[in-house]
């Protein structure tokens, strides 16, 4: 792995973490009947999801199938020799 693919996995956590933060402020937020000016709870958590989408697209870029298994909660593995490539 290089020092650039290193980077950008930990951006993808670093992503990841605020996503999940940004989502919890939004629901602090919603119980309390508290808004930020000029913003909706539904906009922080577009911003949540386009930042989880972000962070997943960095495990991909890098190839770091342990980071998005970390980051997805899914099994993924590297395609190996007899298996099907998929879309190309």
């Amino acid at each position: 792995m290089s020092e650039d693919d290193g980077q950008v996995d930990d951006l993808g956590r670093f992503s990841f973490r605020t996503a999940g933060q940004l989502r919890l402020l939004g629901e602090r937020m919603t119980a309390l009947s508290m808004q930020p000016d000029g913003y909706a709870p539904d906009d922080l958590a577009a911003l949540a999801d386009a930042l989880q989408g972000m962070a997943l697209r960095c495990a991909m870029s890098t190839g770091n199938t342990a980071l998005l298994n970390e980051l997805s909660g899914r099994n993924w593995r590297e395609l190996g020799e007899g298996d099907i490539g998929g879309l190309q």
